[in-house]
């Protein structure tokens, strides 16, 4: 089957039914598939620390191989997102190991979302 009709699922959940369809979370539609990735409204799930819209900015935004409410580190056990940016220093994020030393694969991607100001 060509991709470009494939039904994908993002890192984090949702699935992506290309060649026409949705990008759809159970019943929720959240965006539409784009040639090389999703256009959704990020949002949140519930319990966790993530933000959805920022600023009131409700408008599809570029999740790549993400879902629109992919939050957190995946993929690594061991590490966690200490400090998201939020706070003064804003901007600076940082990751920290539970235990053993922080390290990162090559090819290692993480979602990032830019706030304006």
């Amino acid at each position: 089957m060509p991709v470009e009709v494939a039904t994908t699922q993002q890192i984090g959940g949702g699935d992506v039914y290309r060649g026409g369809g949705p990008v759809a979370s159970g019943e929720a539609v959240l965006g539409q598939p784009t040639p090389c990735e999703i256009l959704a409204v990020p949002r949140t799930r519930f319990g966790e620390p993530c933000r959805g819209a920022v600023d009131g900015n409700t408008q599809p935004q570029a999740m790549w191989l993400f879902s629109a409410d992919a939050c957190g580190v995946y993929g690594y056990s061991n590490i966690r997102i200490a400090d998201a940016g939020r706070f003064d220093p804003a901007g600076n994020i940082a990751l920290a190991a539970d235990r053993g030393r922080l390290k990162l694969a090559d090819g290692s991607a993480p979602p990032l979302r830019v706030q304006g100001s």
